[in-house]
């Protein structure tokens, strides 16, 4: 698919000339669908006994039609537009990039992200990791430090349930760091685990846990390569293959293998990425290499035996469960790119509990909690809030809005905003207007 509202659609059209009505209207839907997001805004800072006044009383729907949209799945739009199974593979063939199938999956989900793609992409400089190094600075000239390898084991409160720090472990014993407000990123259900029961209870948030659950599981395979983008013939654009134009079907009967099944069988969707031609530095800092990641979902219950086991020491059953997968992955992707079949220097698979360990997740999933029809109620909306109604717990990044980097970039504007009492927004649009007058 091409970049741009034009393009994109042009390239639909040229795809499936039988099928502009349905194109076209889907168009509509997105366009429609994403400028309704303010509803999913502004149920996070209304009081909520305002929130649940307007939900009774059913005038959320005059004042935005947010809910409308998010009241159906992915797969419910597509069928209603369309008997093509294959336009609805490619209309709704990105779900990977924030985990839910289409059938489980809110229309207002895939829409925020269609219509984000369709103004392109852009990858950092340097890779992902600069986006830390840059932004540390930034906190230290601040007053701030960033620690590493000192994970947060309990949030700290006092008498009154006020949280007043947090607990840090340490392996020559727990350090108590003290803090007027205490901000979480680290999602949802991990921040209410370290928090004490009776405190918990003061947050209507517990009470979403049900339709907040985590989301799937996933698997990235890493892949180092000989040689640069232009001798191995790389583009800096990504794919996405399915075994099947049935999205929902295809994935939902991967899941029900059992782990010695799926080491065995074609995986149903992969991105594949080389991240290396996307970055302009990349051959200044390793000539002469390329790298490939491919990602795509894998099931929690296939690797749990293992999840106490030490990293890198977890067994020859692990292992030969990894490699028969990523074995699979490797050779669906040759299957668009075979001269990279001898270019191999690095090869390695990380599982779902690769990410319980690196990123702290539950079940294996990168994306948060899982991204349901069910999380876009208003009923659900009104507690995903960064405010979590414990005197100085605060929640940030993409557990309060939606995942991805933008997705948390906005959950931070939220909390932000929430904190100082100010539209951090409308400062936003002025900044921007400043810019663009010096451009």
């Amino acid at each position: 698919m091409k970049a741009g509202k034009t393009a994109y659609r042009e390239r639909l059209v040229e795809l499936f000339p039988d099928e502009v009505k349905a194109i076209d209207k889907y168009l509509k839907l997105v366009k429609m669908a994403r400028q309704s997001t303010m509803g999913l805004i502004m149920v996070k800072f209304m009081p909520k006994w305002i929130v649940k006044i307007l939900i009774a009383t059913r005038i959320i729907n005059l004042m935005t039609s947010y809910y409308k949209y998010s009241a159906k799945s992915l797969t419910q739009v597509l069928d209603e537009l369309t008997d093509n199974n294959d336009l609805k593979a490619v209309l709704g063939y990105c779900f990977g990039d924030y985990g839910t199938i289409p059938k489980d999956t809110c229309f207002t989900m895939h829409a925020m992200l269609i219509y984000h793609f369709m103004y392109g992409a852009s990858y950092p400089a340097g890779g992902a990791s600069e986006i830390a190094y840059n932004i540390i600075p930034t906190i230290e000239a601040s007053g701030g430090r960033v620690l590493v390898r000192a994970p947060v084991t309990k949030i700290l409160t006092d008498d009154k349930g006020v949280v007043n720090g947090v607990r840090v472990l340490k392996t020559s014993g727990d350090v108590d760091i003290q803090a007027p407000l205490v901000i979480s990123n680290a999602g949802v259900l991990n921040t209410f685990k370290m928090v004490p029961k009776d405190v918990a209870a003061v947050s209507g948030i517990p009470r979403t846990f049900g339709p907040v659950k985590n989301g799937m599981g996933a698997m990235s395979l890493f892949v180092g390569l000989k040689g640069t983008k232009e001798e191995l013939g790389l583009k800096a654009s990504s794919i996405w293959a399915f075994t099947g134009n049935k999205l929902d079907e295809i994935t939902e009967d991967y899941y029900k293998l059992s782990a010695e099944e799926a080491a065995n069988s074609d995986i149903p969707l992969l991105f594949i990425s080389f991240p290396s031609t996307k970055d302009p530095m990349a051959d200044e800092r390793f000539p002469g290499k390329s790298t490939c990641t491919i990602v795509t979902l894998g099931r929690w219950e296939w690797f749990s035996q293992w999840k106490d086991g030490r990293v890198m020491h977890r067994g020859d059953d692990y292992e030969a469960l990894k490699k028969g997968i990523a074995d699979h992955m490797w050779q669906q992707c040759l299957a668009f790119f075979p001269q990279l079949e001898d270019k191999v220097e690095y090869f390695d698979l990380g599982t779902p509990i690769s990410n319980n360990f690196y990123i702290a997740s539950n079940k294996g999933e990168i994306y948060g909690i899982d991204h349901n029809k069910e999380r876009f109620t208003p009923r659900v909306q009104m507690h995903l809030r960064p405010d979590t109604g414990i005197p100085g717990l605060y929640l940030t990044g993409q557990d309060i809005f939606v995942c991805g980097f933008s997705g948390a970039m906005y959950g931070g504007l939220l909390c932000a905003a929430s904190i100082l009492n100010r539209n951090i927004f409308k400062d936003l649009v002025k900044l921007k207007s400043i810019i663009g007058k010096d451009k």
